[in-house]
């Protein structure tokens, strides 16, 4: 091996071993040992996106160290978990060197597609013979976190990533199953436009994409009926951070969708209910108890939405009420 190899390695060896410093720091919830691993500086720079907070950048090294230092003091708790870090693509030039990887963190005994997965970049500089950190960002792609059931999808129904909770509530949900690792409909009826909706939705996924945002909607949302045969199943098949997602059984999203569509359409509060209960997957039997009206009544009830909607089905119904306010998904 030459020299300059030899010293290609070594610089790359080094920056891998801060990267992994920092990050065996921060878990550790050793402020001194995390920013050792940084330029303390002006020009150091941190830029942090999820999706429940949103983008959150610290200016300079100062913003950097008081924001951490109240995080730290307030989450004491060390991390207690496994993390790997992979796909490392590392170039240098001369004293300055940038990074990209991904980092998959989670339980000791997390599934692969159970886990957070983040997608971080670092610019490191060397000063004085040390690689340090001058530029950070972190992206979390998927956190197995509390919301509603949420699968993530490739564009050939293959199963990416899901919580715990959601593979739970696929255990017991009516309309979907995964099967060699493939999200399917349990119907092959219904399974075929499923996956026909997912593969329209991978072309919808990068961020250049204009079919939608031409039309005033930056997202691909398809509401989609899964079955009828007892009760309405369905569920919603939406591209966001440019991921295919397939949510179901969210009762706080049926709910937004209803309490539209009575504003549109002047559904009473009866009617309303009714509505709700009819697209949680209830038959109008079970709706009816759950309400604690007659069947007939509800057969009432049901008639007027449909004169009310312009509808004639309750699978018609739903997919209409599903597509009420498509607004972008919080998940």
């Amino acid at each position: 091996m030459t020299q300059t190899a030899m010293s290609a390695t070594q610089d790359a060896d080094q920056i891998r071993a801060v990267v992994h410093e920092e990050t065996a720091a921060f878990f550790a919830k050793d402020f001194e040992r995390w920013a050792a691993c940084f330029l303390h500086a002006p020009r150091t720079h941190d830029v942090y996106v999820t999706k429940g907070r949103g983008v959150v950048i610290s200016r300079g090294w100062a913003d950097m160290a008081a924001s951490m230092r109240q995080l730290m003091q307030d989450n004491p708790r060390v991390f207690e978990g496994s993390y790997e870090k992979y796909d490392f693509e590392i170039s240098v030039s001369g004293d300055m060197a940038w990074t990209t990887f991904n980092t998959r963190a989670g339980p000791e005994r997390s599934r692969r597609y159970r886990s957070a997965e983040v997608f971080e970049t670092r610019i490191i500089e060397r000063i004085e013979g040390r690689w340090l950190i001058v530029y950070s960002s972190v992206a979390v792609l998927r956190e197995p976190r509390d919301g509603p059931p949420l699968v993530q999808v490739d564009g050939d129904g293959q199963v990416i990533w899901a919580s715990d909770k959601t593979l739970a509530r696929l255990e017991s949900f009516d309309g979907l199953t995964v099967s060699a690792g493939r999200l399917r409909a349990q119907s092959p009826k219904w399974d075929r436009e499923l996956q026909a909706t997912i593969a329209r939705a991978a072309g919808m996924r990068h961020v250049w994409d204009s079919g939608f945002s031409a039309g005033g909607n930056n997202q691909f949302h398809y509401p989609y009926i899964l079955g009828d045969r007892d009760g309405i199943s369905h569920c919603t098949v939406f591209v966001l951070d440019g991921m295919i997602n397939v949510s179901f059984g969210d009762d706080a999203l049926i709910g937004g969708r209803i309490e539209t569509a009575a504003e549109i359409f002047g559904l009473s509060q009866a009617q309303k209910r009714l509505a709700h209960q009819v697209s949680t997957g209830m038959r109008l039997t079970e709706a009816a108890e759950a309400l604690g009206i007659s069947v007939n009544t509800a057969r009432t009830h049901l008639g007027r939405i449909y004169t009310k909607t312009g509808v004639n089905s309750q699978v018609a119904l739903v997919r209409m009420l599903m597509s009420m306010a498509a607004l972008p998904y919080q998940a």
